[in-house]
This record gives structure tokens, sequence and C-alpha cells, in this order.
């Protein structure tokens, strides 16, 4: 039976051979799959009252949102922004808490609403922030979304929610940053992610996940179309449209882009600093604690999480046949549009 969200979408639930498709590849799916139209973005069936109330927060005149598509650098993204706003000196206490609870993952509770994700222990990390946010609360549901609503001015927040899901009026009321990757990078980092999280729990092959990766059936649904509704806002006062390959080529050029887009007026020395405290080897340092279940064998494999953070690595995996169909369906997909990415050939 369908739902309409407060959005205006209206959520379809996959029809059973769809869904059996993607059960059989991905255990997180047994719960129930809905489309959302229009965009033909992908939800789990439980996650559709958070949807609704992501969209129906009152977002303040200080927020910045950080958008992205799921393995696009968003978490990256999240520590360069919430230590330029709140931690330029790079002595804030709060520096050594993950950055999940410095700068929240606005939906991250639609993977915990899973029943394949096991209850917090009282003495997980989750938890234990949520108490201490919330001493007198003795309703735990939602924790990861209460996080973002009780963080202090200014709040840098997370999602990979498209921008259509989200109120009309967003850019009148706050500042969103996105962040765009090559699709070909995006598909193969998003595999190993998909692989190494047991909330996703992907058992296929490459070519398998390809093919739902083009096919727009992986959740939350079509990159392009993602990609295409942050384009059309590029222009946007309130919106910058940043790509990774050039956070990562060129960091000081876009970090002072940044700098002016967010009015931190940071010095270039505090940038190069900040530059150096946010890269991917300080990160990957930093990162010491894994919030939600994973497949140990698939870390140990990849690398976990923090696996490369490298532009063009999908010219070591990706075999020419599967290149070919990415790249036909982007050529489809983007026609017309002035959006180019880089490290799209082989040579």
């Amino acid at each position: 039976m369908s739902a309409k969200l407060k959005s205006g979408h209206v959520a379809v639930p996959l029809e059973k051979e769809e869904l059996s498709q993607l059960e059989v590849l991905m255990r997180s799916c047994s719960e129930g799959v809905v489309r959302l139209d229009p965009g033909r973005w992908l939800l789990h069936t439980p996650s559709l009252n958070l949807v609704d109330n992501i969209y129906e927060h009152k977002y303040r005149p200080s927020d910045l949102i950080i958008m992205a598509y799921p393995k696009c650098g968003t978490t990256w993204a999240q520590e360069i922004v919430w230590t330029m706003r709140n931690n330029p000196d790079l002595d804030h206490p709060e520096a050594n808490d993950q950055v999940i609870f410095r700068s929240p993952f606005l939906e991250a509770d639609t993977y915990t609403l899973s029943r394949h994700h096991p209850p917090f222990e009282e003495d997980h990390p989750v938890p234990q922030a949520f108490r201490k946010a919330f001493p007198q609360r003795e309703d735990t549901k939602n924790m990861f979304f209460s996080l973002a609503e009780g963080s202090p001015d200014p709040r840098s927040m997370k999602t990979h929610l498209s921008l259509s899901l989200f109120p009309e009026d967003l850019l009148e009321t706050c500042k969103v940053l996105y962040v765009a990757r090559n699709p070909l990078d995006v598909c193969i980092s998003f595999f190993h992610h998909c692989r190494h999280f047991i909330v996703r729990d992907f058992r296929g092959t490459l070519d398998q996940f390809v093919d739902l990766f083009i096919q727009d059936k992986l959740i939350p649904g079509p990159y392009l179309q993602h990609l295409k509704e942050a384009w059309a806002k590029k222009d946007h006062k309130n919106f910058h449209f940043v790509f990774y390959e050039d956070l990562k080529e060129d960091p000081l050029t876009e970090l002072k882009k940044l700098d002016g887009f967010l009015e931190t007026g940071l010095s270039e020395d505090k940038i190069k600093k900040i530059i150096d405290y946010t890269s991917f080897s300080a990160m990957k340092s930093r990162d010491t604690e894994t919030l939600v279940p994973t497949r140990q064998e698939v870390a140990k494999e990849t690398g976990g999480f923090f696996r490369k953070g490298e532009s063009g690595d999908w010219k070591v995996l990706l075999t020419p046949e599967q290149e070919r169909k990415i790249m036909m369906w982007m050529e489809s997909g983007l026609k017309g549009m002035n959006l180019k990415f880089k490290h799209m050939r082989r040579e």
C-alpha cells in the first residue's frame, strides 16, 4: 500500500520480484523497501517516519548541511567543516569525540532500525553520547537524529538524502555544502562499503553491484538524479558545490573557497594546519571505534571504513565492460548538462 510523505513524495513498496532480487543480494532489504516518486528514491520501509521528521525539522540560519550520495566524501567534509567552524585552533575538547557526534548524520538511525542491527549495549559510544546530551530522557528512539536536534550552534550535519527530501525553503533558511565524486569511484567505494557494514550486508559480486548501481536499485536511489538536483542549485548563494577530486588535488584553493562560503575568516596558515589535520591518514589514525556492526573479514581485506581515499581507484578494479556500462549510463543520464568529472579515463 502506498503512503504519502510530508515532502509530497509517494512511497510505493517494491514489487515482490524486484524486492526478492535485492533480498538475495542484500540482507538489509528483508524488512521491505519503498520507492519514492518523484525521483525514484529508495528507502528501507522502517525509515519513513524518520524521513518525515527530517523534512519537518526546524532548521536554523546558522546550520550547515553537508549533502552527498554515499561514498562521495561526506565524512571527510564533515571533519573539514566542523574544524573550520568550531575548532580552527585545533584545541577544542570535543575534537576527540567521533565526528558523527560532533557533526551528526541526520538519517543514521535508518540503519539501526533494522532487526539486523543488534541493540546497543549501555556502554556503547552511541547511548553514552545520547545520555550525556539528554540525561533525563527515557525514550531512546532515533538517538542520532536527537543528537542532531540537540547540537549547539553552529550545527554542521550530514545527509545522504537528496535535496528534494528537504523543505523547499531550505536554502532560504540555511547553507548546504554538496560534494560530488566521479561515479566510477563512487561505485567501487560503495561496493566495498556495502560489503563491510552488516546493516547493508551485500553478498553479491562486483558485476551484480554495478548493475544495481546503474539501475538505481541501491538505497538511497539514483546517483545521477541526486547530482542533477544539486547541480540545479549550484549558483544559489547558500549552496556550495565542490568536487571530491578538487578537494584531493588542491585542498588549499578549495578550503579558501569554503572559508568564504562559511564566512569563517581563517588565515592561510590556519587553513594549511586544518588541511593536515583533516588529511586521510590523520582521520584514519583517529578512527578508533566502530559504531555499527561490520564484517571484519572484509575490513581486513579492504582496510575498513577509511579504505584508500583515492581518486581513480576504479581503474584497478572495474573491468572494461563494467566501465563501459557506467559510462553509457552517465552519458544518457547527464545528457545536456555541463557537469564534468576528473579521472574518467584509464590512461
